[in-house]
């Protein structure tokens, strides 16, 4: 598994065309803020695959990433019949569900 990174020139432009507020992905200095932002991260890239993919309950996990040298990142992994994305924006995660599809040459 290897962490890939994007331009944050797409992050930002994802964001504003999601319609979720900037400030819900700019994580805070304070633990409990962190916490807030990846659980508004993960509900965030939830909504927007379940949408697009009418994604089943249960058989995707998405969590919350830190950043790679300030640069929006992600890493997916699929193991006893579950796929974890691992994102550090809503961003970030809905590209690594891309990629795994794509990688994989599914069709959802």
């Amino acid at each position: 598994m290897s962490i890939r990174t994007m331009s944050a020139l797409l992050s930002w432009a994802a964001v504003l065309t999601a319609g979720i507020p900037a400030s819900s992905c700019i994580a805070a200095d304070t633990k409990a803020a962190q916490s807030a932002t990846s659980t508004e991260t993960t509900a965030a890239a939830q909504a927007v695959l379940t949408r697009q993919f009418q994604l089943p309950a249960g058989k995707i996990n998405l969590e919350a990433i830190p950043a790679v040298e300030g640069r929006d990142a992600f890493e997916y992994e699929a193991a006893d019949g579950k796929l974890t994305v691992r994102g550090s924006s809503a961003v970030a995660i809905c590209r690594g569900f891309y990629e795994y599809m794509r990688d994989h040459k599914l069709a959802w």
